[in-house]
């Protein structure tokens, strides 16, 4: 027979739940996350005061020098691009200290590659 005081027993709380919990939480936000395209170079876009917000992800960077970015197309190669996807709507994120003339003779390419809106990015002054 044993005699000794009975050991206490350990508390058998399980943190299962708690982990399943912070998993499905994880995943909830990185399926609800929304992804932005990263400049692959700095642009400086022009000041304005308009108030509405443009929503569309598709998105031409132009450098200050005219150099031109688009997904993984650099250069002249962009509106091959643009055309191969069929896009009819833009965003241009153009520097401020792009020339208007270099400006206006891309927008008159990117109506060539098939596209029939394009907005331009600017910051609030």
């Amino acid at each position: 027979m044993d005699f000794s005081e009975p050991t206490a027993r350990r508390d058998r709380t399980s943190v299962v739940p708690m982990i399943n919990i912070v998993f499905l939480l994880l995943i909830f936000f990185l399926l609800s996350a929304t992804v932005q395209t990263l400049a692959p170079f700095d642009v400086a876009p022009p000041a304005s005061r308009a108030e509405a917000p443009v929503e569309t992800p598709e998105t031409l960077f132009i450098a200050a020098d005219g150099t031109m970015a688009f997904d993984q197309a650099r250069g002249e190669a962009v509106f091959a691009e643009i055309a191969a996807t069929g896009l009819s709507r833009v965003l241009v994120s153009a520097d401020r200290d792009l020339p208007a003339q270099r400006l206006a003779q891309i927008m008159g390419q990117l109506g060539a590659a098939g596209v029939t809106s394009a907005r331009l990015v600017v910051e609030r002054p």
